[in-house]
This record gives C-alpha cells, sequence and structure tokens, in this order.
C-alpha cells in the first residue's frame, strides 16, 4: 500500500513529463503550422480563397487545379479568363509580398502569444 505522498508524487511527475512532451510537441510543430497558416493567409490576400479548387482531369492539365470558382471572380467584370490566367488585375510579384507579409503577421502572433501550461 503507497502512501498518500508516494500517490501524490507519482501522479505530479507523470503530469510534468505529460506536459514536458506535449509542450516539445508544439514546439516542434508550430513552425510547420506556421507556414501552413503563413501559406494559407497569403493565398487568401492574393486569391481572396485558401483552397484552390482541384479538378478531377487534375492529371492530364496541369493548370486545371488553379482554376477558378466561378462565385470568387473579382468585383469588377473581367473575363474570367483573363483573371484566371493573366490574373492582369494585380501587379506581378504581389504573391511574394503578400506571402512576407503573412509570415511576417503569423511569426508576429506567435511570439506575442506565450505557450501557457
Amino acid at each position: 500500500e503507497m502512501s498518500e505522498a508516494t500517490v501524490r508524487l507519482s501522479h505530479a511527475r507523470k503530469h510534468a513529463h505529460a506536459q514536458a512532451r506535449s509542450l516539445a510537441y508544439a514546439r516542434a510543430h508550430l513552425h510547420a503550422h506556421m507556414l501552413t497558416y503563413a501559406r494559407a493567409s497569403a493565398r487568401t490576400l492574393v486569391h481572396g480563397r485558401t483552397h484552390t479548387h482541384v479538378h478531377a482531369r487534375t492529371r492530364t492539365h496541369a493548370h486545371a487545379r488553379t482554376r477558378t470558382h466561378s462565385r470568387t471572380l473579382p468585383p469588377t467584370r473581367t473575363h474570367w479568363l483573363a483573371f484566371t490566367r493573366l490574373r492582369s488585375h494585380r501587379p506581378a510579384h504581389a504573391h511574394v509580398h503578400a506571402r512576407a507579409h503573412a509570415v511576417a503577421h503569423v511569426a508576429r502572433t506567435f511570439t506575442c502569444t506565450r505557450l501557457r501550461p
């Protein structure tokens, strides 16, 4: 029969170990998550959407994956082809800046938010 103190101690040790493990996990995966969110938000900033529409014929037609949803057309009534292919409504390299901005924003968010146990 273990004394109450021993039980409490083993429980505390178990809890501390679990906590350390979860923190290690969080630290390991934080970077991956940051990149994921940054990519998603950059995509949103550039295209106004996070997901690209995947067509059934993606294999045969390389460009198919980036085809636009009819509902995500730009506010100006551009021809859909001009929008999907040329993207004439936004400057070249805009995606680069948007991504940099998103990464900075996410990094800032993560550094300001403390990981509390």
